[in-house]
């Protein structure tokens, strides 16, 4: 009998990896714990119903400023990648709110080199403790 292999999803990483996600999201909760809000492990059925919340929408957004991937947003969501994917389609609001996260975060980004590239300095501080 053949030796099974792993299956590859979308993004070359074979599925149900997480290199490296569990500790960019632990940071990310460590960081912005305000925001994000993990969801509880679901017993989910084929056919049951979403677990989309409304307030899912303004997770995505900072989560995406943040600098989080899709795969890692949908690891903190709970879901799969394809699940991600049919909120990213059937949810307008979702899609629109994931896309100013990201633009946001590409603007401050695109700001940062600007000043780098033009020469930009600044004097550095030492702080000493007592």
């Amino acid at each position: 009998m053949a030796k099974a292999e792993r299956i590859k999803g979308k993004s070359g990483r074979p599925v149900g990896s997480n290199t490296g996600v569990k500790a960019r999201i632990t940071n990310m909760i460590e960081k912005y714990g305000d925001v994000i809000t993990l969801i509880k492990d679901v017993d989910r059925r084929p056919g049951s119903p979403s677990q989309f919340k409304p307030d899912y929408n303004r997770m995505v957004f900072w989560l995406a400023l943040a600098g989080m991937t899709e795969y890692e947003m949908a690891n903190v969501f709970g879901i799969s990648d394809a699940g991600f994917a049919v909120w990213k389609k059937s949810r307008p609001d979702f899609m629109k709110a994931l896309q100013s996260g990201k633009m946001e975060a590409v603007g401050v980004a695109a700001h940062s080199l600007f000043r780098v590239a033009t020469g930009y300095t600044h004097d550095a501080v030492k702080l000493i403790p007592n």
